[in-house]
């Protein structure tokens, strides 16, 4: 893992929501990284102070407590009143402003579908146009591609003991593009989960009625989105439905990924590459 570069900006990237909730917990996991990346830069710099004996120790004391923290936000690919180019394009006049070399992008997309691979680059590519190399744009890969997000997802499953569930589904959004459903399948896989898609088959219904099927009678679903909003609210009362339509399985739902600790832990995967 590489370390905090005290050249860089940090742009989140969402897909942007009417719902007011969604901003909120945008901005919140803003500040949960901006911490974590203070944290790390902090380090980073204790670290270098410490080979660096040519520094002295009151020099040392000024640049530790007052460090050149990395300059954080976030901008929407849709629902917002400018453009997501325009948006990338204004962070990086802000950036260059304050003396930073880079911005780096960090789209906070579960899997790989048509906004990851055509609207992304697409809107990337129109801001690198406008700013014609007077600031470097760096555009890592969708969250969902991060190594870690098994650990994540592993560590929800497993907050529910085995005796509070025999079954899992992870519920994803799905997308027409079939590549994109294929990395949520396979990660789902590896949870030894049964995966269920709520815009596409097989849906949650379905999934819940081949477990019952099988003889499952404890269900635990996890919304695989970023944020609570309308569809995780249809989600929860589609799941009341399903617990009247399969009184014999309890089923259990819990909360999608949210601003959490552990989440902003997971971005800085990306920020540091």
């Amino acid at each position: 893992m590489n370390t905090i570069s005290w050249h860089r900006s940090y742009l989140l990237i969402a897909h942007g929501s009417r719902d007011q909730r969604q901003h909120l917990a945008l901005t919140k996991l803003t500040d949960l990284l901006s911490q974590q990346l203070a944290t790390n830069a902090i380090l980073d710099r204790g670290k270098y102070l410490g080979s660096n004996s040519v520094i002295t120790r009151t020099q040392k004391i000024v640049i530790l407590e007052k460090p050149h923290l990395p300059l954080v936000d976030y901008a929407c690919l849709e629902f917002s009143p400018l453009s997501l180019a325009e948006s990338i394009v204004n962070f990086a006049r802000r950036s260059q402003q304050l003396g930073y070399r880079q911005v780096v992008l960090l789209p906070l997309f579960l899997l790989p579908g048509i906004h990851v691979t055509v609207d992304l680059p697409t809107q990337v590519n129109q801001a690198q146009q406008i700013l014609a190399g007077q600031i470097s744009l760096n555009l890592c890969s969708y969250l969902g591609s991060y190594a870690k997000m098994f650990d994540l997802l592993r560590y929800k499953f497993d907050k529910f003991n085995t005796q509070a569930r025999d079954g899992k589904i992870l519920l994803a959004h799905g997308s027409r593009y079939k590549r994109g459903n294929e990395a949520c399948q396979l990660l789902a896989e590896r949870l030894q989960a049964t995966i269920a898609y709520w815009s596409i088959a097989p849906n949650l219904a379905e999934s819940v009625a081949q477990l019952a099927q099988q003889g499952k009678q404890n269900l635990v679903i996890l919304p695989y989105f970023l944020f609570p909003g309308k569809i995780t609210d249809a989600i929860a009362i589609q799941v009341e439905q399903l617990q009247q339509d399969f009184p014999e399985v309890n089923l259990i739902l819990d909360q999608p990924l949210g601003a959490t600790v552990e989440l902003a832990n997971l971005i800085l995967e990306g920020a540091l590459q």
